[in-house]
């Protein structure tokens, strides 16, 4: 009995990844490329994670050692010292923010500077968001200057007394905006 010429038969891999009877039987097909998960063609945004430390390191500054009011020994903490316990005409944001709301806004807008210098497209949004946060950041820092509801002393008599922490505080809130817009780099 004879059996009939071998043909390509339905079903069977063609002859370049090893049709039955041929020296490539047994080998695997070629991998296909498989680009690796997570890489992007984007770097890590070490410029613009500096400068978000930087700018942050002058917000813990003005938080921690520089005198925000020309009185002596005005520091963040002792505001907060002389704003704490039931004053009648003392601003309910201003307690707020000189306990514990300044420093929420120093971690969240740090958190997402540098989140937006990540490697990743999908957190690209974070940039302006956190150049959005610093500017929210400032305007609330702006806001909590007024210590009292009544309508003298103005703000702009609160504004006047400002000194070097508060100037560091909206200066480094706004440099760690700027840091969440350099954002991840290009590779090449």
């Amino acid at each position: 009995m004879t059996q009939p010429p071998e043909e390509a038969q339905y079903g069977q891999p063609p002859a370049e990844f090893g049709a039955p009877g041929t020296a490539r039987a047994h080998q695997q097909p070629p991998a296909k490329q498989r680009r690796v998960r997570g890489v992007s063609g984007l770097r890590f945004g070490y410029i613009g994670a500096l400068v978000a430390v930087v700018g942050t390191v002058l917000v813990v500054l003005a938080f921690t050692t520089l005198s925000w009011l020309r009185q002596h020994d005005s520091t963040f903490a002792k505001i907060h010292e002389r704003l704490g316990g039931d004053h009648l005409f003392v601003n309910g944001f201003t307690q707020a923010y000189f306990s514990w709301l300044g420093w929420v806004l120093v971690g969240v807008v740090f958190v997402v500077a540098l989140a937006a210098n990540l490697p990743y497209p999908r957190i690209a949004m974070l940039r302006p968001i956190g150049f959005l946060l610093a500017l929210v950041a400032i305007g609330l820092t702006f806001w909590a200057i007024k210590f009292t509801t009544s309508t003298y002393p103005t703000y702009f008599d609160y504004l006047r007394l400002q000194r070097a922490g508060f100037y560091f505080a909206v200066g480094g809130f706004l440099i760690t905006g700027v840091g969440a817009l350099f954002g991840a780099k290009r590779r090449g």
